[in-house]
């Protein structure tokens, strides 16, 4: 867990994070960040930590979680099989599809956190009139709880401030897209109670043309609401209440067929099936029935092995999926926080979250014409894909302060949540027994319950000489319930459940201890050095998308253990001038050791399945690089590498009565990058024009954790350039820009279904070609 250095500072009670203004990266001025849940300096925060402030996500064109990677070094963004099913994935953390574990990198938003299902893209953190984008990296479990053991991603919202003020802005590009943005900020009664209110509007024709219906995946309309409410009053009371909607309508990028592989030894075989060989199996005449059941131009006589030769020759954003593509989104998120000076080194502090999620997802899994896995062809009625709704409620009380002369500082913390989640999926796999008139549904129906409750304190103490020491503690207790529903078809009889061997109703409580030991020496003003070891867990659960039997996937349960992740962090951070020049320069080193590690394997019982299972050993160990320099007033250089080996020391792996050797973790690039520069210049005696270009780059990764046993689960390298161009008159406060993402129009792809070792075939997520826009900004 990350923790604090108050050097030679007074003591400063938390606070939203102030925005960082392009002079604050590498001038004189510090960022303000929250990863010790009170404000402080980034060059003393002695943990790795990025921030992407207002203006570093407009420069850098950030407007979702898939744009975010390109700004945050190391951080990768997981898409699953279509564009709007993503995860955050860091240092080898993440989390694996249909597992029903926990992601490793959770979401905050506005100190609360917004989601913690597995799967699913949260659109809850719609990037519009952000003060910051915070990446904490590393276990996080003593100030932020359990489960976050690759790190956290922490969204702040714009605060309502002293002054009549706001912005607008309107963006158009190619793709049809249209983008609106806006804020108002009024105060209501001076230094008392201020008001804000922000909002956006987006729409954009999809990058993929279906020649399957000719409709074009990825068009989708999105709005949020954002209401911000300041209430200041005596003895440093202030309330801060945040209410944001968010709705989205439209459908996903499509994932396309990517790889196919005969010689998995998975039943069916369906490579066999979807070609003329179905004959082999039905009898003579069983091909020519199913081309003429599913008459189509775009299925190739020659059968699926056919298809995947023309799906690659004409790229990812020409496609033939044959099931429904929809994509829908409801969310609302509260957040309240209350603070009260108890006296001049003392502060209670009070955060209050909800949020309600709710989507309903469609699309094609295998990307193709052929119904081997999908939520149900386009001409089908009725069929509901997939329905996602979680409520979240958390309570968290906190007391801040300082002791001894302000040597030490300290957290104390109460934390309550409760969370629930409906899940229903209805999934046709392998048409070809529909037409025989077998049952070709899956159908996956589940609730889920945590309850959790944590008291954690945490605390530095200033030896002197700028060398201080940090501890922290968190006791947690969850206790997980899973009840499989009757809709779902391996929903237990009663003969099972009389017996032991099933129950629909499960439930478990999970005790754990998460802890901090750090060490770090403020050489001088500019320089820092620190040392940190921290302890955390991704607690156990039940997997829904596995049959309710009792056991762990030993006994092909859908139980699965808790992860614990062990780290050792050591850094410096450099803030000052080389010479003349602002410079700014991170490092940090890290180790870190996982055990009984949370992974997926595909398995069929009684049909297609994923069973969460307990990987023995893991070990991750890596360095991160990131630094910018102004060698004049008009130039500003900088960039990022990033190092992460990660490997299962000890894959063999208990599952289905015997054992299985993963090979491969995860989502996680052996290496990955930023480069970037930005010239500014004066144009007239108003108007500033400036020019920003960044390079990003990654190797190449796994998207399964049996890499070894499915190689062709395999996603590419590749490469990325973004250019901005701005004309400013910062004094009348409007500017004009132009935008210009995926410059070389590279192939990429980002995520996908990795399911050839159970129905023989690989589906993978293109990321988005090059894109265009124009926009005008007004600020008043």
């Amino acid at each position: 867990m990350v923790f604090a250095i108050l050097a030679g500072a007074a003591p400063a009670f938390a606070q939203a994070p102030a925005e960082a203004s392009p002079d604050t990266v590498t001038g004189d001025a510090d960022i303000i960040v929250t990863a010790q849940r009170r404000d402080e300096s980034l060059s003393r925060t002695p943990v790795a930590v990025d921030v992407v402030g207002t203006a570093e996500l407009a420069e850098q064109n950030v407007r979702s979680e898939a744009d975010l990677q390109f700004a945050a070094p190391g951080l990768s963004v997981r898409a699953g099989a279509t564009s709007n099913e993503v995860n955050f994935s860091l240092r080898g953390q993440s989390v694996d599809q249909f597992t029903g574990t926990r992601p490793g990198v959770l979401p905050y938003f506005n100190e609360v956190q917004i989601s913690s299902n597995s799967g699913g893209g949260s659109g809850a953190t719609s990037f519009y009139d952000l003060q910051s984008v915070q990446v904490l990296k590393g276990p996080q479990g003593t100030l932020f709880g359990r489960n976050a053991t690759g790190g956290a991603v922490l969204f702040t919202s714009a605060k309502p401030t002293d002054a009549f003020e706001g912005y607008a802005s309107a963006r158009y590009g190619n793709y049809d897209t249209v983008q609106l943005e806006g804020a108002l900020n009024v105060p209501l009664v001076d230094d008392k109670l201020l008001a804000r209110v922000a909002g956006f509007y987006s729409d954009q024709t999809g990058f993929q043309k279906n020649l399957f219906d000719g409709s074009r995946p990825g068009s989708i309309e999105r709005y949020g609401v954002r209401g911000s409410l300041t209430v200041r009053g005596e003895g440093g009371f202030e309330n801060n209440l945040v209410v944001d909607y968010y709705e989205a309508d439209g459908t996903s990028t499509q994932s396309v067929l990517y790889a196919l592989d005969p010689t998995q030894p998975a039943a069916p075989p369906v490579t066999l099936f979807y070609s003329p060989g179905l004959d082999l199996v039905f009898g003579p005449g069983a091909w020519a029935n199913y081309l003429s059941l599913h008459n189509n131009p775009t299925i190739p006589a020659g059968g699926l092995a056919d298809f995947l030769q023309i799906q690659q020759a004409r790229g990812p954003f020409t496609i033939a999926t044959n099931d429904a593509n929809v994509y829908r989104a409801e969310n609302l998120i509260v957040t309240n926080s209350t603070s009260v000076d108890l006296s001049e080194t003392m502060q209670l502090k009070n955060i209050i979250g909800y949020a309600h999620l709710e989507t309903h997802v469609r699309g094609d899994s295998d990307g193709s014409p052929f119904g081997i896995a999908g939520d149900g062809e386009i001409d089908e009625v009725g069929t509901p894909g997939g329905y996602t709704t979680t409520t979240i409620m958390s309570e968290e009380l906190q007391l801040l302060g300082t002791l001894a002369d302000d040597r030490l500082t300290y957290a104390l913390g109460f934390y309550l949540s409760s969370e629930k989640s409906n899940v229903f999926r209805q999934v046709t796999f392998l048409d070809v027994f529909g037409d025989l008139g077998l049952s070709p549904l899956s159908f996956n129906s589940d609730v889920s319950y945590n309850n959790s409750h944590a008291f954690y304190g945490q605390g530095t103490y200033q030896i002197g000489g700028g060398f201080g020491i940090t501890a922290g503690l968190r006791y947690t207790s969850e206790t997980v319930r899973g009840r499989t529903l009757p809709a779902d078809n391996n929903y237990a009889t009663p003969a099972q459940v009389a017996s032991g061997v099933a129950d629909n109703d499960q439930r478990k409580t999970i005790r754990n201890l998460s802890w901090t030991f750090g060490l770090q020496n403020q050489l001088s003003d500019e320089v820092l050095l620190y040392a940190v070891t921290r302890r955390s867990y991704r607690n156990g659960g039940f997997n829904g998308s596995s049959p309710p039997i009792v056991g762990d996937a030993t006994v092909n349960g859908n139980s699965y253990g808790t992860e614990t992740v062990t780290d050792v962090e050591a850094g410096a951070k450099f803030q000052g001038r080389l010479g003349t020049m602002p410079t700014r320069l991170n490092v940090a080193l890290y180790n870190m050791w996982i055990k009984d590690g949370q992974r997926n394997a595909f398995v069929d019982i009684n049909g297609p399945a994923s069973l969460a299972v307990n990987v023995p050993r893991t070990k991750v160990y890596g360095f991160e690089l990131d630094g910018e320099i102004r060698p004049a007033d008009w130039l500003r250089l900088g960039g990022n590498l990033n190092y992460t080996h990660a490997r299962f020391t000890n894959g063999l792996t208990p599952v289905f009565g015997g054992t299985t050797l993963l090979g491969t973790v995860p989502d996680t690039p052996k290496w990955s990058g930023t480069v970037y520069g930005e010239i500014s210049a004066p144009v007239s005696e108003r108007l500033t024009a400036s020019l920003r270009g960044d390079l990003y780059a990654q190797t190449g990764t796994f998207y399964i954790a049996s890499g070894n046993l499915n190689p062709t689960a395999h996603l590419p390298g590749y490469s990325i350039a973004n250019f901005r161009l701005t004309i400013e008159d910062e004094d009348a406060g409007w500017s004009l820009s132009a935008n210009l993402k995926n410059a070389f129009n590279k192939v990429y792809y980002v995520g996908g279904m990795p399911l050839a070792s159970l129905l023989q075939f690989n589906s993978a997520l293109p990321g988005a070609p090059r894109t265009y826009s124009v926009e005008a900004r007004y600020r008043f």
